[in-house]
C-alpha cells in the first residue's frame, strides 16, 4: 500500500513546486541540485548496504 502512495505523491509534490515557481532559472536549478541531491543520497544508501552485508 505504501508503495501505491509514493509514486502518485512524489509526481505531485513536484508538479506543484514547478507550478509554483514563475522563473525558469530557478526551477533549472532546483532541479540540478535535486538530481545531485538524490546521486549522493543513493550512493551512500548502496555503500552502507553493501558494507553491512558483508
Amino acid at each position: 500500500m505504501v508503495k501505491t502512495i509514493v509514486a502518485p505523491l512524489l509526481f505531485a509534490t513536484l508538479v506543484v513546486g514547478i507550478a509554483g515557481h514563475a522563473n525558469l532559472k530557478q526551477v533549472g536549478r532546483m532541479g540540478w541540485k535535486s538530481i545531485l541531491y538524490f546521486e549522493v543520497v543513493t550512493t551512500l544508501a548502496l555503500a552502507i548496504g553493501l558494507f553491512l552485508s558483508t
